[in-house]
């Protein structure tokens, strides 16, 4: 997947369902190949009687090389954000963790102070 927009039908996923499964893509059209998508898709293709077990290994491992291109492109785009000059872009995806964490913890104490919340010895 070398472009993160790409529709699945310019896929290698997507054209193994053309070729093998063309009912099954028509009704893909133009979505994109997230994880949703494509543990979608894998059940349909587990679960298809047409397809030989060598078919349903090649589509999981179409699948995978997507998974392994896209988080190599995120991959990228971080690194990229570590050498930038901006601030923001280096600071922002630590900073919102941080800031996320924080927040849970919180909110966590907090809903755990409440008197309905703490148990009553029983004897």
């Amino acid at each position: 997947m070398k472009n993160s927009g790409e529709k699945i039908e310019k896929t290698k996923v997507g054209k193994f369902l053309q070729d093998k499964l063309p009912e099954v893509a028509a009704r893909f059209t133009g979505v994109l190949p997230d994880q949703g998508v494509l543990g979608v898709l894998k059940r349909v293709v587990d679960g298809s009687p047409e397809l030989s077990t060598e078919d349903k290994m090649e589509f999981e491992r179409l699948a995978k090389e997507q998974e392994i291109s896209a988080q190599e492109q995120v991959t990228r785009r971080w690194e990229a954000d570590a050498k930038s000059d901006v601030k923001l872009a280096k600071y922002i995806r630590p900073v919102t963790l941080i800031a996320l964490t924080v927040f849970f913890m919180v909110l966590t104490v907090w809903d755990g102070m409440d008197v309905a919340f703490m148990l009553q010895r029983i004897t």
